[in-house]
């Protein structure tokens, strides 16, 4: 099937157009003295190229990223964000390949968007999500749209090299998928679910139901491990990543009040077994219901000149588990988030953004600070700050990044 839409995005796309992109160049340094296995300094080329196209009822997109690493190999990658072919009927949209799915609309806390995997390399404050394969239908009826979903197969989360700051040492060697009564090498099953989307005046509202794999409440540990007297549990099998078949309920709104915008989000997920008990660094643990809910307020100002200020406050919690559970579950498990983006509106597209996040159960902070400025028509630059505060090593919340403060400048070419 991938090789189906590809050949035929490539004949269009040639025949047609040309497709649009960019590619970047970041290079980051970081402030404290690294591992021994850690470099102080990293560089990395992102690519991207997309494509849509529409002939009368039907559509055909195409986004593809690409990022090499040029110091940790492994840490590359290629993947087919979006890939697709849609068809238009009447009040039916039918889309088949692969999609991105965007069930949020918060600027820092994302608990509803549960569809696609994850690049687990990406800024903490912007992950990157990997293209999913997907049936994907839409109905349009006089009180919302209907969707219905159908995913044939499990895409991993993208894991960097065992080097990297975010494993610090270990990587998983391979992954399982847990289901009810077994657990399960393979990665082709089968999930699906409905949705229902509606503006209600100023209200904006999506609820989802699936049956699938869980991507984002994934655990790594060990499937198999002894009691060794006087020395305690240890693994006798590889490292793993562990994907649970779930049931998945999220809804998410958004409210406007003039300048004022309140939005939240809400996930639950049940998985379908909670009997199995793995080994991770925490000790010995079954998963549970996982359960979060995110609030958002955002306010903007217009100041003289023709600037704008776009004010952000959220705050996420986990609800299910005692406070241990929690901490050991979600890196953000009691934490807000206060930001601001203030844009100039000029001709270079100057912006300024700042923000910091603070875990209101562990007192450890993530702040962030970053400009960016178009140079020309196909130039733009962006330097910024990512800082990092936490005070206990227990490898929980953002102890996992303490020590990894670092300033960075991204060079963009549009074409």
């Amino acid at each position: 099937m991938k090789r189906t839409i590809l050949s035929i995005f490539c004949f269009l796309s040639t025949s047609y157009s040309m497709a649009r992109g960019v590619v970047s160049f970041t290079g980051r340094s970081f402030f404290e003295s690294p591992k021994e296995f850690q470099a102080s300094t990293e560089f990395i080329t992102d690519v991207r190229v997309e494509e849509k196209l529409r002939f009368d009822s039907l559509e055909v997109k195409f986004n593809l990223i690409a990022s090499a690493d040029h110091r940790y190999r492994s840490s590359s990658y290629v993947d087919v964000n979006e890939a697709y072919i849609g068809y238009e009927y009447n009040k039916l949209f039918i889309s088949a390949g692969y999609h991105i799915f965007n069930w949020t609309s918060m600027e820092s806390f994302q608990p509803a968007d549960i569809v696609n995997s994850q690049v687990l390399d990406s800024d903490v404050e912007s992950i990157k999500k990997l293209g999913e394969l997907a049936l994907n239908a839409s109905y349009l009826t006089d009180f919302g749209i209907l969707k219905f979903y159908i995913f044939p197969k499990v895409k991993e989360n993208f894991l960097p090299q065992a080097q990297s700051r975010v494993l610090d040492g270990t990587r998983p060697v391979t992954s399982k998928v847990v289901l009810k009564e077994e657990v399960s090498d393979s990665l082709d099953h089968l999930q699906y679910g409905f949705g229902f989307e509606e503006t209600y005046d100023d209200l904006e509202l999506k609820i989802n139901i699936l049956k699938s794999i869980n991507r984002n409440f994934a655990i790594v540990g060990y499937q198999n491990y002894l009691l060794v007297p006087n020395v305690g549990i240890v693994p006798s099998s590889g490292l793993e990543t562990f994907y649970f078949d779930s049931l998945n309920i999220t809804t998410s709104g958004t409210y406007f009040i003039g300048e004022h915008t309140l939005k939240f989000e809400y996930v639950f997920s049940s998985p379908d077994n909670k009997d199995i008990e793995l080994l991770t660094a925490n000790g010995v643990i079954r998963n549970i219901d996982r359960s979060l809910l995110a609030l958002g307020y955002e306010y903007q100002i217009n100041h003289s000149g023709g600037l704008d200020s776009m004010f952000f406050l959220e705050y996420q919690r986990a609800l299910k588990g005692n406070e241990r559970v929690k901490q050991e579950l979600y890196i953000f498990q009691n934490d807000f988030f206060l930001g601001h983006r203030l844009s100039f509106n000029d001709a270079y597209a100057m912006e300024l953004f700042s923000g910091f996040f603070y875990d209101l159960k562990r007192d450890e902070m993530f702040y962030l600070i970053n400009f960016s400025r178009r140079i020309n028509d196909q130039w733009k630059f962006k330097v910024g700050y990512r800082g990092y505060q936490a005070n206990e090593s227990d490898n929980l919340g953002l102890s996992l990044l303490d020590g990894d403060d670092e300033v960075y400048l991204t060079l963009y070419r549009y074409f």
